[in-house]
């Protein structure tokens, strides 16, 4: 476990003193990059977000959408219903940031 949250908490601290010592650049980069992206992608964003969306789509009504993670006869951690609300959640959080 620590493996992976001493790197992410080293990660976040030096973003957080590069922001603290950077505070006009941290500002404007934000609206840098999503101006650059319909910028120079163009229409070239929605394409592939369709192509992602119908490769989803294949991996999950293909064989492997039915991949199973831990034992054979282990119960799900989560309902389907605690699932989706937990994606809900995510997806409202994820839009209130930006």
């Amino acid at each position: 476990m620590w493996e992976a949250v001493v790197p992410t908490a080293l990660v976040i601290a030096v973003l957080c003193v590069v922001i603290c010592m950077q505070p006009d650049q941290s500002r404007k980069m934000p609206g840098d990059t999503f101006a650059f992206i319909p910028k120079n992608l163009g229409a070239g964003c929605p394409w592939f977000n369709l192509f992602l969306t119908g490769l989803d789509l294949l991996f999950i009504f293909s064989r492997h959408g039915n991949v199973k993670f831990g034992a054979k006869d282990e119960a799900p951690a989560f309902s389907n219903g605690k699932w989706i609300s937990m994606m809900f959640c995510a997806g409202v959080a994820g839009a209130a940031m930006f």
